[in-house]
């Protein structure tokens, strides 16, 4: 048989186990914790604007420091084209290449593809025969 306690009635029924009664959290809110809950998310929210700010501020230095160092490039190939313009050798070759120029005691030999021919002279004096 099952063993009997002093309170129990029938003792050939079995023992119901006891219930065990749960008391449940309420909470109560109080000023403090209100208060407390308040700063918390206020200091979120402050924390996580300052964040993307932080990176806004990131991305416009990463751009700036880029369009800097193509600036920089840009300088330097611009002083070595100025450092050219001052070489007497490149000034000859410009003149002769770009201008047709040719130094006094030169002949120029014009090398004619078959099938063209230019003409001695311009069939108007205003016009020039070069191109």
């Amino acid at each position: 048989m099952y063993p009997v306690s002093k309170y129990q009635l029938n003792p050939c029924i079995p023992p119901q186990p006891r219930r065990v009664v749960k008391k449940r959290l309420v909470f109560k809110p109080r000023l403090g914790t209100l208060v407390l809950v308040a700063a918390l998310l206020y200091l979120t929210i402050t924390l996580g604007r300052m964040e993307i700010q932080a990176r806004e501020l990131d991305r416009e230095i990463t751009a700036a420091l880029q369009a800097r160092e193509k600036l920089l490039q840009e300088e330097m190939l611009l002083r070595g084209m100025i450092n050219q313009l001052h070489d007497p050798v490149y000034i000859e070759r410009l003149a002769r290449e770009t201008l047709g120029l040719v130094k006094p005691d030169e002949r120029v030999l014009i090398l004619a593809q078959p099938g063209e021919v230019l003409p001695l002279a311009p069939a108007d004096p205003q016009q020039d025969i070069r191109d």
